[in-house]
């Protein structure tokens, strides 16, 4: 008898487990995109009906609004679900954020503008006045004191999220501000994150001084703030019309994109990328490099290597498959680092130019130059064009009045596009087959020409363009390696080996490893519950899926009509991956009950379980 009531109780044990994690898989996890608007004490009685009413357009209902936005740039694989609170009201007068000082370059010096703001000065390391200094750390403590007088109201209305839900981002709308604004001002709209770090993590980007302000952890109930946007009305609506792209490009960075801009320096990437700026009243789609970044598009499926001359199709970024861009990686990339995208843009409402700008652009990337900081060291933000061009289009130089020639610095000057190839004369062609020429060539950063010319033939019948591509003759002076190696940003990057070039490569990133790999049964779509990702070689290398800590087998073989290569082993060292169900019986025949953190354990696990089940 005692015999049978312990296998009941087992097996309710483990029906009750069953049950407990079935419902973890079926309750999906909501992020959440958390919309406030906030007034202070002379900003009152702004936000009415009408202006929820624009919000609501802005941020879910409008076609270039937040959330088409991000559904069509991610080619659909990603949403922003917007949930609206009712406005937060602080008490105090808005000048309490805004700077204190402005500088009079006429006087030379510091002027006191606003008795109630935040010190905005620029000090040098031993505290003197410096314009070429850090920004004192008021500044910071003062932005983070708004979020916080924020967060503290809305914990006061009890949201009720769900358990699940995760506060993907916190937007800021704030009310009319009856003054202007300047681009380092705490309202200028920027997205940021929470800082939870120690006094002395700052020091490097502020100058601290004798500033004892505590820093706080800011949170929504039990949930931190992974990011947040501040950004005033006036920026998604001016009293005539909406406007989307100064929200929808903060959300980018929400999302992982840097700017690809860079202030007081040539124009880079321009209208052709949201991160290239906000000029723009409706906001334009991602280049193909950044939307394979950010894992929206893929290489093969929409990105396509090129490796020999000859007439291609592409069609334009806008469509969701396809062809999007050609890339071309030379040899000189083992050295360089550089290689080259083809792409179609049809910008229409997008475009700032009043005249032609569909067409054919051309652009250079670098993709390490991107993790670079200011000082040229190498780290894990992913920066763009910050502080090194990482992405930079080719623009057709211009004539100068003394008969010379320079190259542009604007992509678009005076209403006109200068960076598209298509069917106008002057227009129809870009680059150069000639050694050691320079103007309207597609060259590397240190100006060697890589002899890559692009010609427009004109459209297709189904939406695309058809383009003459010239490359030089494939030649590799030096062997290229297998290998992997592991980047800043938890990226690790494979190459492949160049005797191979020419051939499909097979690419298996599992969490388990599998003994005695065989590349016809590695070949097929998936293994053990992992996607083989297949790609063409003409590529020279690809970087693997973001890095999780955990550990990781990689492997890689070569195939063509002749066959496959042998599969070679890589392991990725990390945390080892341990076996659920043996937690569960062992707690279940001991007859315990699971507390709260070891459920949790399970629960994770065991859905990276069930990505990893057996055929």
């Amino acid at each position: 008898m005692k015999r049978k009531i312990l296998c009941l109780i087992a097996s309710l044990s483990l029906f009750c487990v069953a049950l407990y994690l079935s419902g973890c898989q079926k309750q999906e996890q909501r992020k959440v995109n958390l919309v406030v608007t906030v007034e202070f004490d002379d900003t009152q009685g702004f936000f009415n009906a009408e202006q929820k009413s624009v919000l609501e357009r802005a941020f879910i209902t409008d076609e270039n609004g937040l959330k088409n936005f991000i559904l069509k740039n991610s080619n659909r694989k990603k949403t922003v679900d917007s949930t609206f609170v009712e406005t937060v009201k602080l008490s105090g007068s808005v000048a309490m954020f805004m700077p204190k000082y402005e500088y009079s370059f006429i006087a030379g010096e510091y002027q006191e503008v606003n008795p109630d703001g935040y010190d905005n000065r620029l000090f040098s390391d031993t505290g003197e006045v410096d314009l070429n200094g850090k920004p004192s750390v008021e500044r910071f403590f003062k932005e983070q004191e708004l979020l916080s007088a924020i967060v503290e109201k809305l914990n006061a209305k009890k949201l009720g999220f769900l358990e699940t839900d995760e506060i993907e981002n916190l937007t800021v709308v704030f009310s009319k501000l009856n003054v202007g604004l300047n681009q380092t001002d705490i309202f200028w709209p920027h997205q940021a994150k929470a800082y939870y770090g120690d006094r002395e993590g700052l020091s490097s980007v502020y100058y601290l001084g004798g500033n004892e302000t505590a820093l706080k952890d800011v949170k929504l109930g039990d949930k931190s703030i992974n990011s947040y946007i501040f950004i005033p009305y006036a920026f998604i609506f001016n009293g005539e019309k909406l406007l989307t792209t100064t929200l929808c490009h903060e959300y980018m960075h929400a999302l992982g994109a840097p700017d690809l801009y860079r202030n007081g320096a040539k124009e880079f990437v321009g209208e052709f990328d949201i991160m290239g700026g906000t000029e723009t009243d409706v906001p334009n789609l991602s280049l193909s490099y950044v939307r394979y970044k950010l894992g929206w598009i893929s290489e093969l499926s929409h990105v396509q290597p090129i490796s020999k001359s000859g007439e291609y199709v592409l069609y334009p970024t806008e469509n969701y498959g396809g062809t999007l861009a050609y890339k071309i990686t030379l040899p000189e990339f083992a050295q360089k680092g550089e290689s080259f995208y083809i792409e179609y843009r049809k910008l229409g409402e997008g475009s700032r130019a009043n005249t032609q700008t569909e067409g054919v652009i051309v652009y250079r990337v670098n993709e390490d130059n991107g993790y670079l900081n200011s000082k040229g060291e190498t780290g894990s933000s992913w920066r763009g064009n910050a502080y090194f061009e990482e992405v930079s289009v080719f623009t057709f130089w211009r004539e100068l009045l003394n008969g010379g020639i320079e190259e542009r610095e604007q992509i678009t000057s005076m209403g006109t596009c200068y960076a598209t190839i298509f069917d106008k004369a002057g227009y129809t062609s870009y680059g150069s087959a000639v050694e050691g020429e320079k103007v309207n060539a597609i060259t590397y950063s240190d100006g060697t020409n890589s002899k890559i010319t692009v010609e427009y033939l004109g459209s297709t019948t189904n939406g695309g363009i058809k383009v003459k591509i010239g490359l030089p003759e494939i030649k590799f002076a030096t062997k290229i390696n297998e290998g992997i190696v592991a980047k800043n940003g938890n990226r690790h990057v494979l190459t492949f080996d160049s005797d191979h070039y020419g051939k499909t490569a097979y690419v298996l990133y599992s969490e388990k490893r599998i003994l005695n790999p065989k590349a016809e049964k590695l070949a097929k779509p998936k293994v053990n519950g992992n996607n083989v990702i297949k790609l063409r070689t003409e590529f020279l290398q690809t970087t693997l899926p973001k890095f999780d800590g955990f550990e990781k087998f990689v492997y890689v073989f070569y195939g063509d009509e002749n066959g496959f290569t042998t599969v070679k082993e890589y392991k990725i060292a990390g945390i080892k991956n341990l076996n659920a169900t043996a937690v569960i019986v062992i707690a279940i025949g001991v007859g315990v009950v699971l507390p709260t953190g070891t459920l949790y354990i399970i629960k994770r696990i065991s859905k990276r379980r069930n990505k990893n089940e057996k055929q």
